[in-house]
């Protein structure tokens, strides 16, 4: 649909009702009272029900969202990574471009890996990002069939 809703998991009742917005959403994440839907190429941030902002940077449209600490990352059919910071409109605080051949398709936080992420691919293919500095940790050559999601989870 066009909107989101917030309910209350304890009860099953309705909170909010996100704003109309312009296209299909097609991915989302929450940090406390703030709500990121990424429709087409923008991620639209809402505070409770009400519309904050827009971030835009992305070509392609936006596959997953990922919510890791302040920030959310995106990662979109553009093989494009970003970083943004909650609050924070002009524009991402880092941007990763994939290599050719690496076409992204998931993206998890391994909770020991301090500001690293893995991001699978359609290729079969897993890489490692350290999102702070915008580098590539490590190459998994994978096992020759599309990564669709990937979950954490403790050693």
């Amino acid at each position: 649909g066009r909107a989101w809703q917030l309910y209350n998991a304890q009860k099953l009742t309705l909170l909010f009702v996100g704003p109309q917005l312009g296209g299909r959403v097609r991915a989302l994440a929450a940090k406390n009272d703030y709500t990121f839907a990424a429709v087409g190429s923008s991620i639209h941030v809402a505070r409770r029900a009400k519309e904050e902002g827009v971030w835009r940077g992305h070509s392609g449209n936006i596959i997953q969202l990922l919510q890791l600490g302040t920030q959310i990352l995106s990662i979109a059919a553009d093989n494009r990574l970003m970083v943004w910071e909650t609050g924070v409109y002009e524009g991402p605080v880092c941007e990763i471009e994939m290599e050719a051949g690496f076409t992204p398709t998931s993206i998890v936080h391994p909770p020991t890996y301090l500001n690293k992420v893995v991001v699978g691919s359609e290729e079969g293919q897993l890489q490692i990002w350290n999102v702070s500095s915008g580098s590539l940790v490590h190459t998994f050559k994978g096992w020759g069939c599309s990564i669709r999601c990937m979950k954490e989870t403790p050693a």
